[in-house]
């Protein structure tokens, strides 16, 4: 489908303009297909929200008949006769058709039609967590938010009717309150995670090369945040969406419960991790500093340590990779033998 189909489409208008998630899964699985290319998507979708009014007040059968008027016009336009008087017609015609649109429904052209893009005030909250330290939010439509050390959250003071959005850089457990007529978006710098009503973790640290998204229960859409590349997914409980940040690649996995969201309830888990994993997990997770003279070479440490103190996780972790230690308040020494 081309984006011109799209726009005339009653069930993509009605995804994009009403934001009705009834379509949601509708456009991804035909996407998946091949029966429409994620760049002509995008296109439509910015040609919907580009043709915005200043007047509220049209009646909504004044608007279904202007865009009936748009597809006559363009059922015209693929008559055989039509196309070989004039390769270009289309082209032309949606443009006339689009200013028809405006004018059918009583708006004038030199007055109210408005192409800006209307963004009323609004006032966002910031929380950005230190190192050794968690923090259990509520958001203004009472979902639950668990924010890792080393995190930042942005959302509005209050979401709007059709969407709650929040930025996030670091990881967070969110348990999502259900409201149908609202998706709740999560974005990081190169994925987002779109939902009804679920329990996901989604870990998006700056300094990291993957990003991930692990879904506990209820069901995810997850997509890049590059335009470009156009990859999306949808999650059932215990899959994982992968982002490599170096390759822009998208991936689905299963994953390890203790690993991904055990450290919301206290449980520091480690699989097959590198020496420089573990000294960095270890500075996030204690708020810490950690030097060491020279990084052993393992094939990785797999060990878990409930609720313990930084001095019996240390002692632990020696046991498989021998070295003395030393902590000074916020300052650790470690001599690998």
């Amino acid at each position: 489908m081309t984006a011109e189909d799209l726009v005339l489409d009653e069930k993509f208008r009605r995804w994009v303009e009403a934001a009705d998630t009834t379509y949601e899964v509708y456009w991804q699985e035909r996407m998946a297909r091949g029966e429409v290319e994620p760049a002509e998507l995008d296109r439509a979708r910015l040609l919907l929200k580009s043709l915005q009014v200043k007047n509220k007040q049209v009646r909504k059968d004044e608007l279904d008949a202007g865009w009936k008027r748009l597809e006559r016009y363009y059922q015209l336009a693929q008559m055989p006769s039509a196309r070989q008087r004039n390769i270009t017609f289309w082209p032309k015609m949606l443009v006339a058709a689009s200013v028809v649109l405006l004018i059918c429904v009583g708006i004038y052209f030199s007055n109210t039609l408005s192409i800006e893009e209307e963004t009323p005030a609004i006032t966002y909250i910031e929380k950005v967590i230190p190192k050794g330290q968690k923090v259990i939010l509520t958001l203004p439509d009472s979902t639950i938010v668990h924010l890792n050390s080393e995190s930042r959250i942005k959302f509005p003071q209050g979401f709007t009717k059709q969407l709650r959005e929040v930025e996030l850089e670091g990881e967070a457990y969110f348990e999502v309150q259900k409201d149908p007529a609202r998706p709740f978006v999560v974005k990081s710098k190169y994925l987002q995670a779109k939902v009804l009503g679920t329990a996901f973790n989604f870990k998006a640290f700056p300094e990291e090369k993957q990003v991930r998204v692990a879904l506990v229960e209820g069901k995810l859409q997850v997509s890049d945040s590059l335009v470009a590349t156009g990859h999306s997914m949808i999650l059932s409980p215990t899959d994982m969406a992968v982002f490599d940040i170096r390759k822009k690649t998208l991936q689905k996995s299963g994953f390890d419960l203790q690993e991904e969201i055990g450290w919301k309830d206290g449980q520091l888990a480690f699989r097959k991790a590198s020496f420089q994993e573990i000294i960095h997990r270890l500075e996030r997770w204690y708020g810490v500093e950690i030097e060491v003279n020279r990084v052993p070479d393992i094939q990785g440490f797999t060990g878990d340590f409930a609720r313990q103190s930084l001095d019996d996780v240390l002692e632990g972790i020696s046991y498989a990779i021998p070295f003395d230690f030393q902590i000074n308040k916020q300052k650790v020494t470690i001599t690998v033998k």
